[in-house]
């Protein structure tokens, strides 16, 4: 992450000492907490974005030396040779746990770099578009009709129903059960 930032890993020791109560900390952690407790359609993936906001965060606030972080240069899009190979990995692995760091690896791009272009070129970020993706997935899976629930949560990418309903209702408003009832009526009075 240092070397994301363009810092020098031996410049950048912390002063424990100087960190009392920090109300941006405890957010991170406290985030952090819920999604182990809860998991969300993010899961890993928003983990590990957290844990590197914390990370740049404590070296620009806590740093033993003055810091001064390069410029991150502007984002630029990823070209879509690359985006497609992202989009390829992402969509065989919905059902699976991976992190932003082997998305870069697959765009062959530093990790700062992929997240800042990612969000350049989806307009969200990697954590929030693999969110949605999980979603949309587990909706087809829901319009289907004919897969259990526990079954929809393990190929959506989620640990465990409990976790997925709590996902899917915090998404959407209501439970993958009431979804699929709803999407049964529509499709039965269309009929």
């Amino acid at each position: 992450m240092l070397q994301d930032l363009g810092i020098d890993p031996a410049r950048a020791g912390l002063r424990y000492e100087a960190i009392r109560y920090d109300p941006f900390i405890e957010q991170v952690a406290v985030a952090i907490n819920r999604e182990l407790g809860a998991e969300t359609s993010s899961g890993r993936l928003l983990i590990e974005s957290l844990g590197r906001s914390l990370s740049a965060y404590l070296v620009h606030r806590y740093s033993e030396l003055p810091v001064r972080p390069a410029r991150p240069p502007s984002a630029r899009r990823i070209e879509d040779r690359r985006m497609s190979r992202v989009l390829e990995f992402i969509d065989a692995r919905l059902d699976q746990s991976f992190t932003v760091a082997e998305l870069a690896s697959v765009a062959c791009m530093s990790h700062a770099h992929f997240a800042r272009a990612f969000k350049a070129t989806t307009g969200q970020a990697p954590h929030a578009f693999v969110s949605r993706m999980r979603l949309e997935l587990a909706k087809r899976l829901l319009d289907d009709g004919r897969r259990p629930l526990a079954d929809v949560a393990f190929a959506a990418g989620f640990s465990s129903h409990a976790n997925f309903s709590r996902a899917f209702r915090n998404a959407t408003g209501i439970t993958p059960g009431e979804y699929r009832r709803d999407q049964t009526r529509s499709c039965s009075s269309k009929a």
